[in-house]
């Protein structure tokens, strides 16, 4: 995204014009007064309903001590977070149309003002319409997200983040017992934001085509084609479309998968990025209970970038009417294996990670293991025990970090409705770096009631 910083001219991006915008000016407080009145209403609707109806209503509430909630190397202090919840759901499935709407409210308060205070609310409904029988739906939804951080310096306001994103379209799917499946969709989305700068207008065209060769061969072909329109006239628009194949067999004890696909971004004709990838995956279960897997994906991606009259610093001081271009290449592979059998369920993960910047000296590579062990002592109680280790490799600062953590937890389920956890976390980093070291032991206690 090109900064705000550098003027051009509107003629530079599809030659867009500066649209005017109303001021944010009333406090949070008096916007969430609807939506107060909103999830009080759901809720009390939710804890009235019988059982089985389409409610769902969760009270919630986590604390968590931290003896270094900053994870400062020096300096360090300890606080209590305070953060109770509050989530409401709702689902009606009709003969031709299905509703579903899900909210959540969450507040965060530090108890001795370590940060400032924020609350978040979320909500997200939709509506699905058949337009034909088993082919054609209409799909249409509406996400809200609020966020206030409560400064508490007198001289600092406090930072209100408010967006809508609305989005509808047709999807149409032949039956899946076909031998060839065709799955095809075009929406639009919509979003604005209370800061402006990032709203926006974009239209999506998918499809997907599926063969089932045989009961355990399945294979694809996917496209993607993506136009986004900014309204504000410094930011570039963005264009973008992707092909993608894959292909999967199963047999008794082993399946496995590959895939390969190309897309291309383009800003404007400010920069250009092309990103070739593919994967494989397996998956191979020897004994019953236990399974083995395998992940591995290379990405090679390259960036051009194109210095405009109207910015002439865009690329790292390049004179104007030249070229930049960057190499990136992207090599990841993980191991896995998990065992369950009667109350035990454990689980082991190993990853590496090579970023090859081939242009400029910011390579990366990481190195990490983890393990999950948990055991069920009662139809209620729920003990569990994980460890994480990482290290990191950081090329352009000829640093190392080593990255520790381990927690243990127990979760209590009195009844359908009410749950209980404790969990004790502690971690440790430790750099090359002295002020990037730091540890911390953190102990988390979370009480959850759903009313239905």
């Amino acid at each position: 995204m090109i900064p705000v910083a550098n003027q051009r001219s509107e003629s530079v991006v599809r030659g867009k014009a500066r649209r005017s915008r109303p001021g944010v000016s009333e406090p949070m407080k008096t916007v969430l007064k609807p939506w107060a009145i909103a999830w009080l209403a759901l809720a009390t609707a939710g804890a009235g309903a019988e059982e089985g109806s389409p409610w769902q209503v969760t009270l919630g509430y986590s604390g968590q001590a931290s003896d270094n909630i900053r994870l400062a190397t020096t300096d360090t202090r300890s606080d209590v977070v305070h953060e109770p919840f509050l989530r409401v759901g709702y689902r009606h499935q009709g003969a031709v149309a299905e509703f579903l709407g899900n909210y959540r409210w969450l507040g965060r308060f530090y108890h001795r003002d370590t940060f400032s205070d924020d609350d978040v609310l979320e909500g997200t409904s939709r509506l699905n319409v058949v337009v034909v029988p088993s082919s054609l739906t209409w799909i249409s939804s509406h996400t809200r997200s609020e966020n206030l951080v409560n400064r508490r310096d007198p001289d600092r306001p406090d930072n209100r983040r408010v967006s809508d994103t609305i989005r509808t379209g047709l999807e149409y799917r032949t039956s899946a017992a076909a031998t060839h499946q065709l799955i095809a969709a075009v929406h639009s989305e919509w979003f604005n934001s209370n800061r402006g700068i990032d709203d926006s207008q974009r239209y999506i065209g998918t499809l997907d085509l599926r063969r089932h060769v045989s009961p355990v061969t399945q294979a694809g072909v996917q496209l993607r084609a993506q136009t986004t329109d900014y309204d504000q006239p410094l930011v570039p628009d963005y264009d973008l479309w992707s092909a993608s194949a894959y292909a999967r067999r199963q047999l008794r004890t082993l399946e496995f998968g590959v895939s390969a696909g190309y897309s291309e971004a383009d800003r404007s004709g400010l920069s250009t990025e092309g990103t070739w990838i593919a994967s494989a995956d397996l998956a191979w279960t020897p004994a019953s209970g236990h399974q083995v897997g395998l992940e591995l994906s290379r990405a090679f991606r390259d960036r051009t970038r194109f210095v405009s009259a109207a910015f002439p610093d865009a690329i790292d001081g390049r004179d104007q009417g030249s070229e930049g271009g960057q190499t990136f290449i992207d090599t990841h592979g993980a191991l896995r294996y998990s065992y369950t059998a009667d109350r035990w369920t454990a689980g082991l993960r190993a990853t590496a990670t090579d970023e090859d910047f081939q242009a400029i000296d910011r390579d990366t590579r990481r190195y990490g293991a983890s393990g999950t062990l948990t055991r069920q002592l009662s139809r209620q109680l729920n003990v569990g025990v994980e460890g994480r280790a990482e290290r990191m490799n950081f090329r352009s600062e000829d640093r190392k970090d080593r990255f520790y953590s381990a927690a243990a937890f127990a979760r209590y389920q009195w009844s359908n409705q009410l749950e209980t956890s404790l969990r004790y976390v502690h971690l440790d980093r430790d750099s090359d770096r002295d002020d990037r070291n730091y540890s911390e032991n953190r102990m988390v206690l979370s009480i959850s009631y759903r009313v239905r």
